[in-house]
């Protein structure tokens, strides 16, 4: 039983249904009541209770109509793929309930965005009060299957017209204003029937009168219904050009459509009279009822929908796993990282209320990336009035060098931190460009600023670490988009960039024209107070690591302050060479005193000397250059599993049988793994990645380095890797499988 949905179009006529004052149930309709349509009198009408199914049925009683519905029928059966179940069951209704939401979902994603030349204003309301109109039957139809499961084929035919008639609404006028009309009628019949079998328990003094006043009134609306299926029918053959057209030209002629549309209009004219049994004041109570039932169901599908469009945006933007990177790097040594937060540039920076930038520039292995990850755990957590975001940018692999793959980041995580900033205006993205959103720096750029704009989006603050090892293109134009944003609007907003880099010239002359408001600090900077806290803080990683190292190996007091000396004693020392020295003498096999102290006294001063050490121990050189060949080769991390495949094959294999012969399990494989390359590589979940980004350009020789045939370059890992040989063997990998199969 279907309602209608829209005060300015189909409600409107709801006046319609006022009784006269004089009208009782205890009395017959007035003499102005129509009789019966001409045609009841020709049929014979089913016994069926439901008038759907008698209109139905009254159809196939006339050859045209018959021939009209069952093309109809066709129709219907091709969009929803399969052969409708037969009429009047719950599977047919099930059926016809599923195709309707297929087509809600169709025109919701259109959302009326189509051109009609001059009568865009008028066709778009027709269409829109058809939908609304259809919508409000779809909520009613749903749950009242075993009441009237026929009533779904009306409420089926106009979703498809609907989808049918938005490409092709210039074509007849008089369809559109048809459908606008039928849309609406089905909506107030349904309340009709309802409300008038409900008093079927009154009874009039003659009981034949009431026999007789109920039949007239079930044959009248059974004829309504049946002209409403035929213009449905006619509608749908019409716009999908069904060969039953040709054979009935007169029907879909301008005249034929008019004749329909006034006979329906008489029909309504008979239905109208039996109101007068009805309370008006009920009538219109029961239509509030259900409107304001299905304002509050259409409100909350629509909430449902914009969820689920959501979720596709916020899964679009997860184009790399940017939580899985931070978490590459160390947790900070306690009492470290302190120096930079207490600095008065970082404090300024943070009690901003202004938008502001930091950039934070070190060399290689001064602890950039641990104090980022400490920054965005620790220091800067989101709040109520902040949401933090970040990126850690790698030279690894391609999706982490990205600067569309950062912005989709911080976007994600900021539309996940604040769902309300993700406006509808950003949503409608999904379906004008699709995931070609997330690869247009500039729309994602402007997205994050008009979201930083709004007034509800408080403070947010982005940082991105390791800003050198974003790819050259991207990095300028990341650069020059934060280099005008704080030009332009540094007083605007509440969006504060925290960058982390190498102190490269080309960085620095992308931001100087900020110069003057760029608060900079640079860990090995030339302020001696400066370096003396940042050297205070590697001694504290030192005296942390010696005694756990101390407790670990049984190292006596006196070795452990030896040990401790030694290190400090050693200039210019970085985070990570420190990490590195310790780690070797960590892994001395057969921990004696005397090899304690003979590798103190051969301490690496620099980190290519600890690298070239760490490598130099490897059980099998030969196995070991391979494996770094292949990690620095591939285009992303490879599992211990992969890994260990791509180790077992070897050119000279000349069948699968071979390369399981030299397969290790993974568990096994993660030891030989070490016992190859020491702590020059890490595991992170069953990935392997080399331990720095210093670590690949040690390894990989580039224009500027010399030619490993260079005598210098003699019992050392430096720059003994061309990228040349290291794709080549890895393609060789690659393709095995298919030289194997021709060998067989």
């Amino acid at each position: 039983m279907l309602i209608c949905g829209n005060s300015n179009g189909a409600l409107s006529n709801f006046s319609h249904f006022s009784a006269p004052a004089s009208t009782s149930l205890g009395s017959k309709p007035d003499a102005a009541t129509p009789s019966k349509p001409d045609n009841l009198d020709a049929v014979t009408p089913s016994k069926s209770d439901n008038l759907w199914v008698r209109a139905e049925e009254m159809l196939n009683n006339d050859e045209r109509t018959k021939a009209i519905l069952q093309a109809y029928l066709e129709i219907l059966e091709s969009e929803f793929g399969s052969k409708l179940k037969p009429i009047g069951t719950p599977d047919r209704q099930k059926q016809l309930c599923e195709l309707v939401d297929a087509k809600t979902h169709e025109l919701e994603e259109k959302k009326w965005k189509v051109r009609f030349g001059d009568h865009d204003v008028e066709v778009r309301e027709q269409l829109t009060r058809a939908f609304k109109n259809i919508l409000i039957a779809k909520e009613i139809i749903n749950p009242v299957v075993a009441a009237s499961p026929p009533a779904a084929i009306a409420c089926a035919g106009v979703f498809v017209v609907l989808t049918l008639a938005v490409q092709a609404v210039e074509q007849h006028a008089s369809l559109l204003q048809g459908l606008d009309f039928t849309s609406a009628l089905i909506c107030r019949l349904g309340v009709m029937e309802d409300l008038y079998r409900s008093r079927s328990e009154f009874s009039l003094p003659d009981p034949k009168n009431t026999i007789e006043l109920m039949e007239e009134f079930e044959a009248n609306l059974t004829a309504l219904y049946s002209k409403i299926l035929e213009f449905q029918a006619r509608a749908l053959c019409y716009l999908r050009k069904h060969r039953v057209t040709q054979v009935f030209r007169n029907m879909f002629k301008q005249d034929g459509w008019d004749e329909l549309l006034r006979e329906i209009k008489e029909s309504e004219v008979c239905a109208k009279s039996f109101t007068s049994l009805i309370d008006a004041a009920e009538v219109r109570g029961r239509l509030e009822e259900l409107r304001n039932t299905q304002q509050e169901d259409r409100m909350w599908q629509r909430m449902l929908y914009r969820d689920e469009k959501a979720k596709r945006f916020i899964k679009m933007l997860y184009t790399c796993p940017y939580r899985d990177r931070k978490e590459r790097n160390s947790e900070r040594v306690p009492g470290t990282c302190e120096w930079f937060t207490n600095h008065p540039r970082f404090q300024k920076w943070n009690r901003s209320p202004n938008s502001s930038l930091l950039w934070v520039s070190a060399d290689p292995g001064c602890g950039k990336s641990v104090l980022a990850k400490y920054l965005v755990d620790h220091v800067l957590l989101s709040t109520s009035e902040r949401t933090t975001c970040y990126f850690f940018f790698k030279d690894d692999f391609t999706d982490q060098k990205s600067a569309t793959n950062a912005l989709c980041a911080i976007l994600r995580q900021l539309f996940l931190a604040q769902p309300h900033l993700l406006r509808d205006s950003i949503l409608d993205r999904l379906d004008i460009d699709g995931d070609k959103f997330t690869h247009s720096f500039h729309d994602l750029w402007k997205t994050l600023t008009s979201v930083a704009a709004d007034q509800n989006a408080g403070e947010i603050v982005c940082i991105l670490d390791a800003l050198d090892e974003c790819q050259d293109s991207d990095r300028r134009q990341l650069i020059q988009a934060v280099r005008d944003f704080y030009i332009a609007n540094s007083n605007k907003f509440r969006l504060k960039f925290l960058m982390t880099s190498r102190p490269y010239d080309h960085i620095r002359r992308g931001l100087r024209e900020l110069e003057d408001r760029l608060p900079t600090i640079h860990l090995s900077g030339e302020d001696e107070a400066e370096v003396a806290k940042i050297s205070r803080e590697i001694d504290l990683v030192i005296e942390k690591r010696v005694e756990d190292i101390g407790k670990q190996r049984l190292l006596m007091p006196d070795e452990c302050t030896f040990l401790r000396k030694k290190l400090m004693m050693v200039a210019n020392r970085t985070y990570l060479w420190v990490s590195l020295t310790l780690d070797v003498i960590e892994n001395i096999s057969g921990f004696t005193k005397g090899k304690v102290h003979q590798a103190i006294q051969m301490i690496p001063q620099t980190i290519d000397d600890a690298y070239n050490k760490i490598l130099n121990r490897s059980s099998d050189t030969e196995k070991a250059r391979k494996l770094l060949h292949i990690v620095t080769a591939a285009t992303r991390p490879l599992s211990l599993k992969e890994m260990s495949l791509a180790m077992a094959i070897d050119k000279s294999h000349q069948s699968y049988d071979d390369v399981i012969e030299e397969l290790e399990p993974e568990e096994r494989f993660r030891d030989t793994l070490r016992d190859l390359c020491g702590l020059f590589v890490v595991i992170i979940d069953s990935k392997i990645y080399l331990l720095h980004q210093t670590a690949k350009e040690f390894l990989v020789q580039d224009n500027s380095s010399a030619s490993f045939d260079d005598p210098s370059y003699i019992n050392t890992w430096k720059h003994s890797l061309r990228p040349e040989e290291s794709n080549r063997i890895l393609a060789e990998i690659c393709i095995w499988p298919v030289y194997s199969a021709r060998r067989q």
